[in-house]
């Protein structure tokens, strides 16, 4: 259900947009090569033949990370409750956001078992192709010994919540980024760009509420802690090192998205967790768990696109007539929170 309604979306998030405008340039040759990813760029391309193209690019680049989750789902035995924590985690509205990403994230997970087997030319080859829809792909190759190493170490519940606490006040206290900045300053042609940090710092600061849901998230690595299974082991410190990730590149706007390629180490571990029926008390923490995000997911989507947002598909009338909400498109705008939330504000935009 979850892939049917990401393939017939329209216009649901703020970015949709923005890839009407890209298809719309790039097919009257108005967008030169290499201004956008270049197998983003060809593929805008083949589907140029018709107006309605954006609508394959987008199905297209959409689908990826939701074969690959399920995928994995399938393979650990937690489907459902899978799917259920891809919307409570938000990874819809990112993925919906994050169109050319989105190749890139499925790609990389479909290369994980190459890493797993030391195939190192067939994982190459795949992440070259997400580079080719997406730059922060390049990340993928330093992820390619960890795929290796993380089966084989001993998960440690009390090590790894202490480095998820320090490094959430190293950063919350800004001393991560004083750190970047100074390395960065110190090494020969980067150090020219260390004036640009200050532009690409983010300005959405951790919380409280966001160190509650790392130390969440480390709920799998409490409970299998003493596990021996390689495959749990894996994915459970593979899900602990997507959330070192997010804590470490929360201060950059250009890195926020990175810890994204890691999404389903981290939904199927707490998916194992919620699947569990041994654990005592296991209704309750159920409960807590589904409720918590919930709650914040919901929160996030309100304080984004306010109350007004409507789920359209490529079959409603606003399709139809291509018609579709200004929001904010032009991004040398400041961002303007009220044209996000306003939906009385629409165009007809035919590519």
């Amino acid at each position: 259900m979850l892939i049917l309604l990401a393939v017939i979306r329209y216009d649901t998030v703020t970015d949709y947009y923005s890839y009407i405008d890209i298809f719309a340039r790039i097919r009257q040759g108005e967008i030169e090569w290499f201004v956008y990813e270049p197998l983003f760029h060809i593929l805008n391309i083949i589907f140029s033949f018709t107006s309605r193209g954006y609508i394959f690019v987008i199905m297209i680049c959409t689908l990826l990370p939701y074969l690959a989750l399920y995928i994995y789902a399938k393979k650990y035995n937690v489907l459902y409750w899978s799917a259920l924590l891809f919307y409570l985690l938000g990874y819809i509205t990112q993925f919906d956001n994050a169109v050319r990403q989105d190749v890139a994230i499925g790609l990389f997970v479909f290369s994980i078992p190459y890493a797993i087997k030391k195939e190192k030319m067939k994982f190459s080859m795949l992440n070259l192709v997400g580079v080719g829809f997406h730059y922060t792909a390049f990340i993928c190759f330093i992820f390619y010994p960890l795929l290796q190493y993380t089966r084989k170490v001993k998960i440690s519940f009390p090590k790894y919540m202490v480095i998820i606490i320090l490094l959430f006040f190293l950063v919350v206290s800004g001393l991560c980024f004083h750190f970047f900045s100074f390395v960065m300053a110190h090494i020969p042609f980067f150090s020219d760009y260390v004036i640009f940090l200050d532009f690409f710092k983010s300005h959405d600061g951790l919380g409280l509420g966001a160190l509650f849901r790392f130390l969440i998230l480390l709920l799998p690595v409490f409970l299998y802690q003493n596990d021996q299974r390689e495959e749990i082991k894996f994915c459970v410190n593979m899900s602990f090192f997507c959330i070192v990730v997010e804590i470490l590149c929360s201060d950059f706007s250009f890195l926020v998205r990175t810890a994204n390629y890691l999404f389903a180490f981290k939904i199927i571990s707490l998916a194992l967790v919620l699947k569990e029926k041994k654990w005592r008390f296991s209704l309750a923490y159920r409960l807590i768990i589904v409720l918590f995000f919930f709650y914040v997911n919901t929160r996030y989507i309100i304080s984004y696109y306010g109350t007004e947002n409507v789920f359209y598909t490529i079959l409603s009338d606003n399709a139809k007539g291509y018609l579709i909400y200004e929001r904010q498109v032009n991004r040398n705008l400041e961002w303007d929170e009220d044209m996000v939330k306003d939906r009385s504000k629409l165009i007809r935009y035919e590519p």
